[in-house]
């Protein structure tokens, strides 16, 4: 009974030397015998219900881990649940901080192995820290209020940066091990910035907490000298929290973005992504010529590298999930996510997913379309108020003048460059050329005619179907709301026809 092992230190510190030992661990995962593949699982079931009332006991907690270090015959999944539900949600502050504390005790230990290291941070410490952090208990678990220019021995970001991350020797550590310590340094920057850096300090432009974090992260942007994909690219996700929160040198800013729009690499593939969804909106506050930099890099990696069709999902999707983003911009972008449409679209060969994301392009154009005569509307009612108040003519706007409605469907106006400081250069009223609608309207048409799933036309359920008649919709909401004179072409329509095979 777990009340009577509570009570038996003696035999719980008898039976944890038998854990530790490496004849029981050799045992257990060679051993071929059906009845000794239970004496693992046994034991852990034996040393959480002492845990339980046991809190402090950490090292035994710690130990534990090493069933994720090595393959058991046996299921662990309850003692993950244990490490979830029990350690991660029920700990108080104060036994939150025990915790940590005793990991650095642990970390400093030659003797404790590196895996168990990075089991510790990520079953034990980063789920404890989140739980934390989400219950606002930021204060109590930290160590006080924030002082980011004085080291305390209390203070647990302090502890954690000069005694846990080697800033001098950033790659000391193995992949494994270092990956975990980024992520607790990234969680620390996205939760607790203010325990980093201050900002109001006018005397340190950067502070040291910031600076060795920023040192520790450095090496990840340099290829040769981490070639992990997966360290790596959780350095850029450290590196673009430490951006999102703190004004850092630009270049450094720059060099990050770059990377991260150029990377495109599976196996990091999440990652990558959370990284550019914490920098990408921070860009424009980050960079005087913030939408410059969006607009210019975003072209440039779609006409220099888009022939490789990972990185141009990748930076298509980019787009996609962050369009309000580029909105400054949609008018140097338009044309190349166009033709991008078309090569994901058209081929016979187009997997659904290509399609898929071909057709959120053209959602995103008719979303920006929309925008700017929203916008167009607001300012004519704004400007019927302000002549009405000054006595002088209004400028009224009694309909939205819509492309197509001049002569040549406006599609010799030039735009301006870009010369504003901001970055924003071009007219933000400017409708989208009528060449250009026209191209959405008939790529709509022809992925809604194209997508053939015979399996599927019995239930009219399956993915492409459901593609198809995405396209409809958004060709609808664009010839009633956003582009009423479309031209479409129908020659592609009679070839089309041509390879229907009649009954």
């Amino acid at each position: 009974r777990s009340s009577d092992l509570s009570e038996q230190k003696d035999l719980v510190n008898c039976l944890s030397s038998v854990w530790r030992s490496p004849e029981f661990q050799q045992r257990t995962l060679m051993n071929l015998v059906v009845h000794r593949w239970k004496e693992a699982k046994l034991l852990v079931k034996c040393f959480l219900s002492y845990i339980k009332s046991h809190h402090k006991d950490v090292g035994l907690l710690f130990e534990l881990l090493r069933v994720f270090t090595k393959r058991y015959m046996p299921s662990f999944l309850f003692f993950k649940e244990f490490l979830d539900q029990e350690v991660a949600l029920k700990y108080t502050p104060d036994e939150r901080r025990y915790v940590f504390f005793k990991f650095v005790e642990f970390f400093e230990n030659g003797n404790f192995p590196e895996d168990l290291k990075a089991k510790a941070l990520q079953h034990v410490l980063i789920p404890t820290f989140t739980a934390s952090f989400a219950k606002g208990e930021k204060e109590k678990l930290l160590g006080g209020s924030p002082n980011p220019d004085q080291d305390r021995d209390g203070d647990i970001i302090s502890v954690f940066i000069a005694r846990v991350i080697d800033a001098d020797n950033p790659l000391a550590t193995s992949d494994a091990l270092r990956i975990l310590l980024l992520q607790f340094s990234a969680l620390l920057v996205e939760k607790a910035p203010e325990y980093i850096h201050d900002p109001a300090n006018k005397l340190q432009k950067q502070g040291s907490r910031l600076r060795r974090l920023t040192a520790y992260a450095w090496p990840c942007l340099l290829p040769r000298q981490c070639e992990d994909p997966a360290a790596r690219y959780h350095g850029h996700l450290l590196l673009a929290h430490i951006i999102a929160k703190f004004a850092i040198h630009k270049k450094i800013v720059l060099q990050v973005f770059v990377s991260l729009l150029k990377a495109h690499a599976v196996e990091a593939r999440g990652v990558i992504r959370q990284a550019l969804e914490v920098l990408t909106p921070a860009i424009q506050a980050r960079m005087d010529d913030g939408n410059t930099v969006l607009m210019h890099w975003t072209k440039k990696i779609i006409v220099e590298e888009g022939h490789t069709v990972a990185q141009l999902v990748h930076i298509l999707q980019l787009l996609v999930r962050h369009y309000k983003v580029y909105y400054p911009v949609r008018g140097y972008l338009i044309q190349y996510m166009i033709s991008s449409m078309q090569k994901l679209g058209y081929p016979p060969t187009a997997t659904i997913e290509q399609r898929r994301l071909a057709v959120d392009l053209a959602e995103v154009i008719i979303k920006w379309e929309m925008q700017r005569i929203k916008e167009q509307q607001l300012e004519g009612i704004e400007g019927d108020r302000t002549g009405s108040r000054d006595g002088s003519p209004a400028t009224t706007v009694t309909g939205v003048k819509r492309p197509g409605d001049d002569v040549g469907g406006g599609s010799d106006v030039k735009r301006p460059k870009l010369t504003r400081p901001s970055g924003i250069g071009i007219d933000l009223k400017y409708p989208v050329e009528k060449t250009h609608f026209d191209g959405v309207a008939n790529f709509l048409v022809r992925i809604a005619c194209q997508v053939n799933e015979p399996t599927a036309q019995a239930t009219g359920s399956g993915p492409g179907e459901l593609l198809s008649r995405r396209c409809l919709a958004l060709l609808k909401t664009a010839l009633k709301d956003v582009w009423p004179n479309v031209d479409v072409k129908i020659t592609w329509f009679d070839k089309l026809l041509s390879t229907v095979v009649m009954p």
